[in-house]
């Protein structure tokens, strides 16, 4: 450990080993406006293959930045879990939109189900994401994402939740709304 320009840094060689596998859209910017978010997608270091790591897909830490909600991006605040690397995980660091640029509670929730049906998807896997095998961890703002994802996975998972590829989760599906008769059991429609 040593200090250099006012900040803490690590010295761990491995590290600059870590190569990112690849960048990948995982919202097609379905809002007006809205710019494509990202994910960073790390493989396994040398280290663990050294050590006999079997192909993917691997169990994966899933990283969502803190900032209050209104600062931060997918690349900052990662280095605390690139040990993981080294021990066979993978890691997916996610960017999502910020409330400083203008947008509501209900667009960053979109953002974490677009990301929910990512991970659940097919380009998860083949980039080597246990969708069966994830840890989901975020500080501040991040540590709120993390836990909306884990209880929005699930349902991510379940063949054509919410219908069509990208469309949002609303409050009541029609199993689970209310009845709106007065108990006579009539299910409400999804309002997306």
């Amino acid at each position: 450990l040593y200090l250099t320009g006012g900040a803490w840094a690590f010295e761990m060689p491995w590290l600059r080993r870590a190569a990112l596998t690849a960048t990948r859209a995982y919202s097609n910017a379905s809002q007006c406006g809205a710019p494509p978010l990202y994910v960073d997608v790390y493989a396994p270091t040398s280290a663990a293959w050294d050590a006999g790591l079997a192909p993917g897909p691997w169990p994966t830490l899933v990283h969502f930045h803190g900032g209050g909600f209104v600062m931060g991006d997918r690349r900052k605040a990662l280095w605390p879990f690139l040990p993981m690397l080294r021990r066979g995980y993978a890691i997916v660091s996610v960017d999502y939109k910020l409330a400083v640029d203008g947008w509501a509670a209900e667009d960053m929730v979109a953002d974490v189900w677009a990301l929910a049906r990512w991970l659940a998807g097919a380009e998860a896997e083949a980039l080597g994401v246990d969708r069966e095998r994830l840890i989901l961890v975020g500080e501040s703002a991040g540590g709120y994402f993390a836990t909306l994802c884990a209880c929005l996975l699930p349902r991510a998972h379940e063949a054509g939740a919410w219908g069509v590829e990208g469309s949002r989760p609303s409050a009541a599906t029609a199993e689970e709304a209310p009845p709106s008769d007065g108990g006579a059991g009539a299910s409400a429609q999804s309002a997306h």
